[in-house]
């Protein structure tokens, strides 16, 4: 095995974990605002993860727990999620 396929594993499997959450998972990068990587469930929600409103904005620090959140549906209907969010440095 190379180092580079070493070194590529620990992230891909990561994606690969993340991807397959049963739960709305949605990675943003903290500097752009935009999501880098978002789990099958967050993909099929009301709305994609570039269209969620960001409930904090990048870089504060902050941990969010179970704020609610509301939105509209592509039906028109309008719904509530609760949004968790916190900050992961490297």
């Amino acid at each position: 095995m190379s180092t580079t396929s070493e070194e590529q594993r620990p992230a891909s499997l990561w994606e690969a974990v993340i991807r397959q959450m049963p739960a709305a998972v949605v990675v943003v990068d903290a500097r752009t605002g935009e999501p880098v990587l978002a789990s099958a469930r967050a993909e099929q929600g009301p709305a994609a993860p570039a269209e969620w409103p960001p409930a904090r904005p990048p870089g504060a620090g902050d941990a969010l727990e179970a704020e609610e959140v509301a939105f509209r549906r592509a039906d028109g209907s309008e719904g509530v999620c609760l949004l968790s969010s916190a900050s992961v440095r490297d």
